[in-house]
């Protein structure tokens, strides 16, 4: 049973250790934090945030909303 498995393992190790760093292109999708995506989630919550509670008060507390 654990030979079948470490079998079928054996193309996906052999895979990973042939895969290189990419010296061309700077991937985002290797799992680190860039100030880039931590900006863009803060900006993108902060705005969405600001945009929800502003349509709330526009079509509760102001009236906007009714015909």
């Amino acid at each position: 049973m654990a030979a079948a498995a470490s079998i079928a393992a054996a193309p996906a190790v052999a895979s990973a250790a042939e895969a290189a760093k990419d010296e061309y292109l700077n991937y985002n999708f290797t799992g680190e934090f860039t100030p880039f995506m931590v900006i863009g989630y803060f900006g993108l919550t902060t705005f969405l945030t600001a945009f929800a509670f502003g349509s709330y008060l526009a079509l509760t507390k102001l009236s906007l909303g009714q015909i």
